[in-house]
Parts: structure tokens; C-alpha cells; sequence
């Protein structure tokens, strides 16, 4: 297993993101989460979410960090790049979003992310 791991990091330049349980996870991360969740999730999904191609394969439903980075100061819920940058990565941290080969954090660069689909509890 070490061998696949450098040979992974080799290659792709990148290890598989581990996530915190969510109990972990600080107030702040939660609240945004929450607030993304109830209020922008849906707007995200029709303004930004497309079918890219990268290499040979399609992804579909996925969207850009650097244009989800746009979007957000668009939207107002970021005053710059770096605090983006920031909200895109409590985000990720609280599975709201992640990439889409679970190989990198939130970063302001062209990776391909997408909007995780959790089921609604009642």
C-alpha cells in the first residue's frame, strides 16, 4: 500500500483528501455550510454546474474552483479571493462540495468540483 501511495503521488501529484467526522467540525463550519445549503445551493447548481471534459473523460454536473471562486464575490458571500478561497474550503471540510476524484482540497485553480448529494433527513 505505501508503494501505491507514492506511486499516486508520483503520478497525480496529490493523495486522497481526508475529511474530519462531522462532529469535529468548529461552529463556523457548520453555520456555513448550513447557510450555503439553505440559500445558495440551488443558484449554484443552475449558474455554475456543467458537463467538462478533461482529457478524455466528461464529468458531468461539476464545476471550476477558480469559477466558483468568481461566483462567490459575485454572489457577495466572499469580499475577496483569499476569504473564497477560505469559504470554498470550509465547504469541501464539511462535505458540501468536494472534488471530484476526492484528490485535492478547495483550491482558486481550474479542478473539477461537484456538489455533494446528501439525502434529506426527516
Amino acid at each position: 500500500m505505501p508503494f501505491v501511495k507514492r506511486w499516486r503521488k508520483f503520478w497525480y501529484g496529490a493523495e486522497q483528501v481526508r475529511l474530519p467526522k462531522p462532529e469535529n467540525l468548529s461552529h463556523e463550519i457548520h453555520f456555513t455550510c448550513e447557510q450555503f445549503k439553505m440559500y445558495h445551493r440551488e443558484r449554484c447548481r443552475q449558474e455554475l454546474l456543467k458537463d467538462l471534459r478533461y482529457r478524455l473523460r466528461v464529468y458531468k454536473n461539476v464545476f471550476k474552483g477558480d469559477v466558483f471562486i468568481d461566483w462567490l464575490m459575485e454572489v457577495g458571500l466572499a469580499k475577496d479571493r483569499s476569504d473564497a478561497v477560505s469559504y470554498g474550503e470550509r465547504l469541501l471540510l464539511g462535505g458540501v462540495i468536494a472534488h471530484v476524484k476526492r484528490e485535492h482540497h478547495f483550491h482558486d485553480r481550474p479542478y473539477f468540483y461537484q456538489i455533494v448529494e446528501m439525502p434529506e433527513v426527516t
